[in-house]
């Protein structure tokens, strides 16, 4: 019976983030896509480069940015993909410095995430914040943290992140995709640092 009544007893306090810039007024191009994880086997990059490979194949022009820490055991498929994929790339490696990284995002058009492992995603709800629209799995953290809105999230197949890709092309082609940057910046407010602070202070001052 212990795990039930600490379970009763018991909230999950959500990290913050700090307030990021809003998008830019988007350049004309194909879609633009960042990826914002960790260079590692537990975010799945081979299933985010083999959709991009499927994206090629059936000549999707899209421009592509890599971000995120790479540690000492790197992926090999990042290699092999910034080789095959250079001519579609506009940034690559990890960016130390916010404000570089912040315009990054608001050049963007969608963040996407092939996860396997994730604790909550704070990458993918800065990029919200910046105005990039979620492609994010239907798995870990983000139904909870995303609201299980079925247009952010897809099937957490390499298949059904083509076709959400796929779609997302046509719709940045006509236009569509840019009203949803300031619904994405409301839905993800309640994780900026203002309001997350409150609710913990709110949280000690319930114990005490």
């Amino acid at each position: 019976g212990a795990v039930e009544s600490i379970r009763n007893k018991s909230t999950v306090a959500y990290p913050g983030i700090d307030p990021l810039p809003p998008p830019r007024t988007r350049e004309p191009g194909p879609l633009r896509i960042v990826w914002a994880s960790r260079w590692e086997h537990d975010k799945d990059p081979d299933c985010f480069f083999r959709a991009l490979d499927r994206l090629q194949q059936q000549d999707c022009p899209f421009r592509l940015s890599v971000l995120g820490e790479s540690f000492g055991d790197v992926p090999d498929c990042f290699v092999q993909a910034r080789r095959r994929l250079a001519d579609c790339i506009d940034h690559w490696g990890y960016l130390p410095d916010r404000a570089d990284y912040a315009a990054v995002l608001q050049a963007a058009d969608v963040v996407v995430s092939t996860a396997q492992h994730e604790f909550f995603g704070i990458a993918a709800v800065e990029a919200a914040s910046a105005g990039c629209y979620p492609v994010l799995p239907a798995r870990l953290a983000y139904p909870e943290v995303f609201g299980n809105h079925p247009d952010w999230l897809y099937d957490g197949t390499e298949t059904g992140l083509v076709q959400r890709l796929l779609e997302l092309s046509t719709r940045v082609t006509h236009g569509q995709l840019a009203s949803e940057a300031e619904r994405l910046r409301t839905h993800v407010a309640e994780f900026l640092w203002p309001a997350a602070a409150e609710r913990m202070d709110d949280a000690v001052d319930e114990l005490l």
